[in-house]
Parts: C-alpha cells; sequence; structure tokens
C-alpha cells in the first residue's frame, strides 16, 4: 500500500479511496435495492465528493483565520486587584449627536457598573474619543470603585494623553481636563487597545444614540451588549 500510496500520490490515492468506499457503499445497497451503477457514475461521484470536501475544509480553514484574528484582538482582563474601565464614543453626524458607552469590569470580566450617554454636540471622532476617555473616569469616580486604569480604541488621543502633547486647538481643553484629573489620580494610565477588543463599549454607545436620559447600571450591563460581555469572559 505504501508503494501505491507514493506512485499515485497524495491526490490521486485519495480519489482512489473514495472510489473504494463509493463501491462498497453501491454493494451494501445492492442488497436490500435492485439498481445498477456503471464506473463513470461512480467515478464522477468520487471526485464530485473530494471537491465538495475541498471546498468545504478552505471555508471552514478561512473561518478559523478570521476567528484566530477576533481572538488576537479580544478584550483582555485588568490584573488582580485592578478594574478596567473601557470607553467609546460614537457619532451621529445627520442628527448632530453623540453616544458615549463606559464598562467598567474586574479582573474576572464581571461588570462592576456600565453607562451610556447621549450629547447633542456636532465633534469630530477624536474629540468625541477624547470626551468618552473624560466622562469614563469621572463616571469610574461618581462609582467609588477600587483602582483602574483606562481603555478605549483612540491610539492618537491616548498618545496624546500620555505623552503630555495637549496643544490640539480643537480638543485642548478636554485634553486639559482628563491631564487635571489624571494628576489628581496618581498612577492611572490611559491605554490603546483595537476596536474589536472594545465592542461592548461601542455597543453602549450606540444605544447612547436612542435613549432620551443618561442610563448607568451598577453590577450589570443592558441585555444589548450581552452577548459581549460574555464572550469577553476570561476562559
Amino acid at each position: 500500500m505504501t508503494d501505491v500510496a507514493s506512485t499515485l500520490g497524495s491526490k490521486n490515492i485519495g480519489l482512489l479511496c473514495t472510489i473504494l468506499w463509493r463501491v462498497w457503499y453501491i454493494r451494501n445497497q445492492g442488497v436490500f435495492q435492485k439498481g445498477k451503477n456503471n464506473c463513470n457514475e461512480v467515478i464522477w461521484w468520487s471526485r464530485n465528493y473530494l471537491e465538495l470536501l475541498k471546498s468545504a475544509n478552505e471555508k471552514q480553514e478561512g473561518k478559523n483565520h478570521d476567528l484566530q484574528k477576533v481572538r488576537n484582538y479580544s478584550w483582555s482582563p485588568p490584573r488582580l486587584g485592578l478594574l478596567k474601565v473601557n470607553c467609546d464614543a460614537v457619532i451621529d453626524f445627520k442628527k448632530q449627536r453623540i453616544g458615549i458607552g463606559i464598562i467598567i469590569r474586574n479582573s474576572a470580566g464581571l461588570v462592576m457598573a456600565t453607562s451610556s450617554k447621549m450629547l447633542q454636540a456636532n465633534f469630530d471622532s477624536s474629540i468625541a474619543k477624547a470626551l468618552a476617555i473624560y466622562r469614563g473616569i469621572q463616571f469610574w469616580k461618581d462609582c467609588g470603585l477600587g483602582f483602574c486604569c483606562i481603555e478605549a480604541n483612540a491610539k492618537m488621543v491616548v498618545r496624546k494623553i500620555m505623552d503630555g502633547n495637549l496643544d490640539d486647538v480643537n480638543g485642548g481643553v478636554i485634553l486639559d481636563s482628563i491631564e487635571g484629573v489624571l494628576k489628581d489620580l496618581n498612577g492611572v494610565v490611559v491605554m490603546d487597545t483595537h476596536k474589536m477588543a472594545n465592542q461592548a463599549t461601542h455597543g453602549l454607545a450606540k444605544y447612547g444614540l436612542v435613549i432620551k436620559e443618561d442610563r448607568f447600571w451598577m453590577e450589570e450591563a443592558p441585555s444589548c451588549i450581552n452577548h459581549f460581555v460574555m464572550a469577553d469572559m476570561p476562559n
């Protein structure tokens, strides 16, 4: 059999095995049913089966690759004893609204507090993200919870905050306010994250666009983001 495999190659040996399997199946069926199957039908069926199998495997490999990419950008919990505050902002330019979402979780991924807010404003994305970070810090302080780190998918804004580069003409006031708060909270850091790791907060921000008044929840989250929260839970 080893000699046959080396002679035929992996592709042809696969076809041969499928043909033998099909012949075996037809012979078993012939015990109970009368019918004829010629050689051409057997070969056609075997080749078609292998093509379908190959196509299905390629699709699954693509799905697995996409799933791995998502996992690489999944939310990461803070270290034990620390909380993580995730913030995000969504803009509706047509209605001139900004939705802000905030979620606070512990090292086990358990929700400590969540908030959705709507602002009637027409800021650009960077200012909206900066405002979300500022509101996130304020919300965490109002909740009176333990030591935390701040996380948002806002690379340029986070860099300006951590580098102290606050000379932004448009968002300077907000950035100054963030710097002032952080000085009073010695040791609190602001970090950037990928948008795929911030989906629960993004859902809260989108919810903020449709509510009529600010909403907050202690030790729970609205049902619209429960699937994201569960997916973020550490294994």
